[in-house]
């Protein structure tokens, strides 16, 4: 699964599921050591996305909801929020807000076929308890920006 690449920068996309109540889904990502790292749930665009008819950012963001949750939630609706640059791990991510689903929402993503990280909703207003990486509180302050229109 070659990864594409913009101006030097892996291409990704964040897709942030939004409840009605404000509520998003973050991921508790494991990671050596017994250590962890909160972060929405994200993934990276592949060569193979640009083969698409549709745009293909939304093409990745679908596929990567698909695998991340074993086909079992179906993107209903969605906005593009925003592109966002992470220049210490040289990715460049697309944002989506997913406002509307269905299927049921599993207790883990899922990675090559493996569990990924814990899944648990948290109040938008809650974040400075979950995230310490600085763009994880860029994606949020986008998500209010938009929830304030």
């Amino acid at each position: 699964m070659p990864y594409a690449y913009k101006n030097g920068y892996r291409e990704g996309v964040v897709f942030v599921f939004l409840k009605s109540n404000n509520m998003v889904l973050i991921e508790n990502r494991h990671v050596e050591d017994n250590k962890h790292e909160v972060f929405f749930t994200s993934g990276s665009i592949e060569d193979k996305d640009y083969k698409s008819k549709s745009d293909y950012k939304i093409t990745a963001m679908l596929r990567e909801v698909g695998e991340e949750f074993e086909n079992n939630v179906n993107v209903k609706k969605y906005v593009y929020l925003d592109e966002m640059k992470v220049d210490e791990i040289n990715v460049i991510f697309y944002i989506y807000l997913i406002t509307e689903w269905d299927g049921n929402m599993p207790e883990y993503t899922v990675e090559r076929e493996k569990k990924f990280a814990d899944l648990k909703w948290i109040y938008l207003n809650e974040k400075e308890k979950y995230f310490k990486f600085e763009s994880a509180f860029k994606i949020c302050s986008r998500i209010e920006k938009y929830l304030e229109k």
